[in-house]
């Protein structure tokens, strides 16, 4: 054990040594300055010149954060670009390797070096943040978690950098070549709209613009993590590969450890398909983590759910409410994996396509450009497709209800049939068209029918829901009772009294024994209390003669 721990730290100096060399020569050059100045200067100029910061008055860094990737796509091969091209063009990469050190050592503080020069740079980016925090509450979760997704993402594509640059002795020829391979694992998304299922899920699987979406919402999944760690490993792993070429004993160790990591990565990408996963929703109400029920419904689906949002720029540039309604919807998406598949789509990209005839309902929204004030037609909507079935939630303005709206409406056309819901009204001087308002927004989702008095509840009925529940009669409670024996759903409206408004103002407890003992059975209490608020709002009520 202590030889081993000799070992390690034998090894430890010698990368700390490297990364000591390279960080000098880095520092030592205009190019960590410029690292430095970019990621200061260009994402505080899209977020208050481009998408105007101040103007909106939207208390969001997304926009901020959102072009850092992009900016990797240059700086990586930057800072890369001479890490081996111009050791081996210059002559002094023989020197290097002739330095009692190992290979995978001197590829490791290569790395380091570089990536501690991007680490620094994201660390100076908090100044903005941190300057703009009395203006609104920003999410800290949000911004850790996309801090860990910068940190780890830089590390990947430094590493990326490295393994080009140790294929050419041309600098010029390393930046660009970096730059082409780079910008296509960030842009690989976009070919998914069409070719083949494999061909969109492998895609979907390398593409780092995905990998980096769940840290951009507040979230840390550790398969993010474990695919950008495998990457860089991968990538240094083949960078030790070649710059041992000249050895064969230490080529045919550097082809070995090669294939295992191969098979590695295999692992991961079969495991990757599955839903379990360690997901972190640093968001402070966890708006992007879906329920169990959510999950299980997506887990049941035999083949692949097509979920189309329709949304409009203005809205997802003016309103943080559809941004959190995109990022909600995307999560069915990332948890579906091949079972979910989500589009976005803008009207004004597809000017001619009638969203009406698909039940997308246009909304108003004003607003104000040089020439002066004026009204828009803008889409927030989304359109759910499973096979042949379609189903539709023609207006979405926030992520309130909306995962419930869409889990159901998953349902809906993955059964084939409708959703039944019964309404049981227990008064019997009442019937369902009093409660109008209630069935109507039951009919966006459920096919509603009214409870038949003295006959049993059927299996097919998805949920019942009993109004004036305290006035069921022993034999309605029993009939309810066997429904939930068999496994059914019940929501009961009831209560612990009675207020009337219409004459003296007079509180009644309501006595409703039978229902309230079946719900004490399934540890439900219903109290009997009321409460009264000094700051009560203001309502009428009728006077009448004392006496």
């Amino acid at each position: 054990m202590a030889t081993m721990l000799a070992r390690v730290r034998e090894a430890g100096r010698g990368v700390a040594a490297v990364v000591r060399k390279e960080t000098t020569e880095l520092f030592g050059s205009s190019i960590a300055y410029v690292v430095v100045a970019l990621f200061l200067f260009i994402p505080a100029v899209w977020l208050f010149g481009v998408t105007e910061f101040i103007a909106r008055g939207v208390a969001s860094l997304r926009s901020y954060y959102g072009v850092m990737p992009a900016l990797l796509i240059v700086v990586a091969p930057a800072i890369t670009m001479r890490s081996w091209a111009d050791e081996a063009r210059s002559g002094t990469i023989e020197g290097l390797l002739t330095l009692p050190l190992e290979r995978w050592q001197i590829v490791t503080g290569k790395l380091i070096a570089g990536s501690f020069l991007v680490a620094l740079a994201l660390a100076l980016s908090l100044l903005v943040p941190l300057t703009l925090r009395p203006l609104g509450g920003f999410e800290p979760g949000e911004i850790i978690a996309q801090y860990v997704g910068l940190v780890v993402l830089a590390v990947c594509t430094v590493a990326v950098g490295q393994l080009v640059s140790s294929l050419t002795r041309n600098q010029i020829t390393s930046l660009f070549v970096s730059m082409v391979v780079l910008l296509g694992l960030f842009v690989a998304r976009p070919a998914m709209t069409g070719g083949p299922h494999w061909l969109r899920a492998a895609l979907r699987y390398v593409s780092f613009d995905v990998r980096f979406e769940s840290f951009s919402r507040g979230i840390i999944d550790s398969r993010d993590l474990a695919y950008f760690a495998f990457v860089s490993v991968v990538a240094g792993v083949l960078t030790t590969w070649k710059i041992s070429g000249r050895n064969r004993r230490r080529r045919r160790f550097a082809e070995r450890i090669t294939q295992w990591m191969a098979v590695a990565m295999l692992v991961l990408a079969a495991l990757n398909a599955e839903v379990h996963s360690l997901r972190f929703d640093l968001t402070s109400d966890r708006v992007f983590t879906l329920s169990d029920a959510s999950r299980r419904t997506i887990r049941e689906v035999s083949d692949t759910v097509t979920v189309t949002y329709f949304v409009s720029r203005e809205l997802l540039d003016w309103y943080s409410e559809i941004r959190d309604v995109a990022d909600l919807i995307d999560e069915y998406g990332v948890v579906g994996g091949t079972r979910v598949v989500v589009r976005v789509v803008h009207p004004e990209d597809e000017p001619e396509r009638s969203l009406g005839d698909l039940g997308i309902v246009a909304q108003q929204l004003q607003v104000h450009d040089e020439s002066g004030p004026r009204w828009i037609d803008v889409f927030s909507g989304v359109r759910v497709e499973y096979l042949d079935r379609v189903a539709i939630l023609p207006v979405v303005v926030d992520s309130s209800t909306l995962e419930y709206d869409l889990t159901s409406a998953i349902r809906r056309v993955a059964d084939g049939r409708p959703l039944v819901a019964n309404v049981l009204v227990a008064d019997r001087t009442r019937s369902i068209d009093d409660f109008s308002f209630f069935v109507g927004e039951l009919a966006r989702t459920y096919s509603v029918h009214a409870v038949a008095r003295g006959e049993p509840i059927a299996d097919d009925v998805d949920v019942v829901f009993v109004a004036d529940a305290q006035s069921l009669s022993q034999a309605e409670l029993d009939r309810v009772a066997d429904y939930l024996r068999r496994g059914g759903a019940v929501l009961f409206a009831v209560s612990g009294y009675s207020i009337d408004l219409d004459g003296t103002l007079v509180a009644r407890r309501i006595a409703g024994e039978p229902v309230r003992e079946l719900l004490t059975e399934a540890g439900i209490v219903v109290g009997r209390e009321l409460l009264l608020d000094e700051r009560h709002q203001s309502i009428p009520v009728r006077e009448t003669a004392a006496g």
